[in-house]
């Protein structure tokens, strides 16, 4: 898979995120969740549109990164899209 691909799906879940969790606290337990199954803790199936996009964002990041270092920088991206503005970061591009 493409960067583009796995790109598109950061986007959409943490567009889901954002509509979902609109507090930042709920946010931060959201990306917790997305850590603890990319470690592999087991998880209840959930029919929602929120957990669909986290299924397919942790897909796209485990085919297109396949250590464990990379998976967590991955995520660090993630979470500077998602936290960046309420922290101060500059914006990312």
């Amino acid at each position: 898979m493409s960067d583009t691909t796995l790109e598109a799906a950061r986007a959409r879940y943490l567009d889901d995120v954002r509509r979902v969790h609109p507090h930042f606290d709920d946010q931060l337990s959201e990306v917790l969740v997305l850590l603890r199954w990319l470690l592999g803790e087991d998880h209840p199936p959930v029919d929602s549109p929120l957990h669909a996009a986290r299924t397919d964002y942790l897909a796209r990041l485990r085919d297109r990164y396949r250590t464990l270092d990379e998976q967590v920088l991955e995520l660090a991206r993630a979470g500077k899209h998602l936290f960046g503005p309420a922290v101060g970061l500059s914006p990312v591009v």
